[in-house]
Order: C-alpha cells, then structure tokens, then sequence
C-alpha cells in the first residue's frame, strides 16, 4: 500500500494530519538552522555585548546580576520563537487522531445501525479510519515531541552557558583587587 492510499483512508482528519507534519517539520528545520547560526555567529560575541551593556549601568552587587541575567534572557529569546508551534503540533496531533478514531468509530456503529451486519465490510470501513488516524496522529506527534524536547535541552544550555560566562566576567570585574 502506498502512502497517499494510507493516508487517504484517513480522510479529511488523514490530511489535516499529513499538512501539520510538513508545517511542524518547516518549523523544525527552520529552528535547527536558528539555532546552529546563534551557535556559530552570535554565541562568541554575545557574552562581551552583554557585559558592555551591563558594565554601563550604574547598579552594583545583586542588582547588576539581576540586570546581566534579564540581559542574557532577552539575548535567547529569539531562540524561543517557533518552539510553541512545534509543541503544539506534538499535543493536538495525537487527539487529532483520537478524533478520528471516534468519527472513524461513529460511522462505523451508524452504519451497523442502518443496515445491520449483513455486509462486514461496510463496518469494517469505518474501523479503518479509526485505526489509520490513530496510526497518522501518533507517528506525527512523537518526532515532534523529540524535537520540541530536543530544542528546549539545547536552548537553555545555551543560555545557562552564556549567563555563567557573564555572570563570571562580571564577577571578576566586581571583585575587590587586592
């Protein structure tokens, strides 16, 4: 069986299923490229650029580590962006196909209540939809919840990095020469 005949038997529900994947694995790719340019361009910099920033303000002690943190988060954020689409995907593409698991369910049964049992396979149509939505949503949602959890383990480790480097700069611009 080919791929667009399987997804075909998803109907509608099958498609939706099929055009969430291509967006969710646009947006993952596009994050992936994100992320690499951040680590390759803008990681080596940004701990002097933030330290400059930080090193103009007039706040001292705690103050100035709250203010190099807050600097170090706004400096990730872009990281952030397109994460929640891909979650997103990863949780309503399973109850998507859960949905048409109970449409699939649904026909099935009213079928059975139209005409009886007297031609299985009428009833077996139905149940084939559930199954292959089922199938559809599943094998969508899980390699969008490996990256989403991928993405966000690489992203604060990023960004755990950078404050450690800017926090120990400061640190020893703020310690007291002896």
């Amino acid at each position: 069986m080919q791929l667009v005949e399987f997804v075909s038997l998803g109907g509608t529900i099958g498609w939706i299923l099929v055009t969430m994947n291509v967006v969710g694995f646009a947006l993952m790719i596009r994050k992936w490229l994100e992320i690499r340019r951040f680590q390759r361009d803008l990681r080596p910099a940004l701990p002097a650029q933030i330290e400059a920033r930080v090193a103009g303000s007039a706040a001292r002690g705690t103050q100035l580590l709250e203010i190099a943190r807050t600097e170090v988060v706004q400096s990730c954020a872009p990281l952030e962006r397109g994460l929640a689409a891909i979650q997103t995907i990863a949780t309503i593409a399973p109850l998507t196909g859960l949905l048409g698991t109970v449409v699939g369910i649904f026909n099935a049964f009213q079928i059975v209540s139209e005409r009886g049992l007297d031609d299985p396979a009428l009833f077996a149509g139905g149940i084939k939809l559930a199954l292959v939505t089922t199938v559809i949503g599943l094998v969508v949602a899980i390699p969008h919840v490996v990256a989403y959890n991928a993405f966000a383990t690489v992203i604060d480790a990023e960004q755990n990095a950078l404050e450690n480097k800017v926090l120990l700069a400061l640190g020893e611009r703020e310690a007291p020469r002896a």
